[in-house]
């Protein structure tokens, strides 16, 4: 498994679980885990 693998995986969890709580709170933790995932996924396109 390459790192930009492991790395789209884990941004889509972080993605899907902030979803989740910006729907049923912490609003401001969700709108942080998305954010995170859409930086892992930026970074990782960058060092591909």
């Amino acid at each position: 498994m390459t790192f930009s693998t492991a790395v789209d995986l884990v941004s889509g969890v972080l993605g899907i679980t902030g979803s989740a709580m910006i729907l049923k709170g912490p609003l401001r933790l969700g709108l942080g885990l998305v954010a995170v995932s859409l930086f892992m996924q930026v970074l990782a396109r960058s060092l591909d």
